[in-house]
């Protein structure tokens, strides 16, 4: 059972060892103990609760994220308590572990959480939230990627609707969304409109990033497959081109694993994929 250490003046020891509670008390039946985990929470203030999720938030963008899924599983169990289900931080968390499904390609499952995400974003701050637009492109690529083209569509309408009048139609966020709407496009044979989508993310990425950026190279390749569509094979190697000198000279896009289990496992390769976590505000 973890110990109080807040009179020995170490917060971060006794955050920590909160979390570990919930993991390791076990009870003979070979479940978790609830009132060892309610005794944990009762000594956890929000303010460690705060500084708790934004030490998972910092093990996820490294890349650990077995370690931050754990982490962010405690930090859900507090927040429940003090917060209750429908708190926008836990909206957050949905939204991260639904990226880190998503990594692992199991898409059903990052579907659900990004749904309880919107919900939870949604309910707690209005329909026009930029984080609302945030998890609906996230859940969009993740529809496509799980062979559901026509939901991920309307998706991205209304995250458009929601970013435009934000942020303009020359924003990066923008670009997302044309993105979305070319491989839905594409997954339905609409190469036309699946070019002009493309056309549009290509050029607002080369503006905001510049032509050396892993984000352009993404735009150039979604071009290359539209043409392939038309069968005008010399434009998609020349855009195919374009995107693999790209990504000679940045690294590509393979994120880094560091997760002690699944970094043995084949990995999953996601060159169109949710590349915005939605951003926490303490």
């Amino acid at each position: 059972m973890a110990k109080v250490h807040r009179s020995l003046g170490n917060i971060m020891t006794a955050i920590i060892r909160y979390s570990l509670a919930f993991v390791f008390v076990v009870v003979p039946g070979g479940g978790f103990s609830t009132g060892e985990q309610a005794c944990a929470q009762a000594f956890v203030t929000m303010k460690e609760i705060e500084t708790l999720h934004a030490k998972a938030d910092k093990v996820f963008e490294a890349g650990d994220h077995e370690t931050a899924r754990k982490i962010y599983q405690n930090v859900t169990g507090y927040r429940m308590r003090r917060q209750g289900p429908k708190a926008y931080e836990i909206g957050a968390i949905h939204n991260n572990l639904a990226i880190m499904q998503y990594n692992e390609g199991d898409y059903e499952k990052a579907n659900a959480l990004y749904d309880k995400a919107i919900a939870n974003v949604r309910g707690s701050k209005g329909g026009q939230h930029p984080d609302l637009a945030t998890s609906l492109c996230n859940l969009g690529f993740s529809q496509i990627a799980n062979s559901e083209g026509d939901a991920a569509m309307e998706l991205f309408k209304e995250a458009l609707k929601i970013r435009l009048p934000l942020l303009g139609g020359a924003h990066p966020d923008v670009a997302d969304c044309h993105e979305g709407f070319g491989l839905c496009h594409s997954a339905k044979n609409e190469s036309d409109k699946a070019i002009e989508a493309f056309d549009k993310c290509l050029q607002i990425r080369i503006k905001a990033f510049g032509e050396e950026h892993v984000e352009t190279a993404a735009a150039y390749m979604g071009l290359g497959m539209a043409y392939i569509g038309k069968n005008d094979f010399a434009k998609a190697e020349e855009f195919d081109g374009k995107s693999k000198e790209i990504l000679k000279k940045t690294g590509g896009l393979v994120v880094v694993n560091r997760n002690p289990r699944s970094r043995l496992q084949k990995p999953v390769f996601q060159f169109f994929k949710a590349r915005s976590k939605l951003k926490r505000k303490p």
